[in-house]
């Protein structure tokens, strides 16, 4: 598993390029992120972005901030 930093602010949301093939026809996301070693990107397919919707929902109404 490759390690970014932690990511400490989401910069850009766009869309990634729509696939020509595979097992996943939706477009992705594009996250443009600010890590604590610079920036980077993100690519993340929108079931897995949904995921991370839920989760950290969950984490955020158990740490108070939802």
């Amino acid at each position: 598993m490759q390690f970014i930093g932690q990511v400490v602010r989401i910069l850009r949301i766009s869309d990634g390029q729509k696939p020509q093939m595979g097992p996943i026809p939706a477009i992705p996301f594009l996250i443009e992120v600010q890590t604590s070693g610079g920036q980077g990107l993100v690519e993340i397919s929108q079931d897995a972005a949904l995921e991370l919707v839920i989760e950290l929902s969950k984490h955020l109404r158990v740490r108070g901030s939802l």
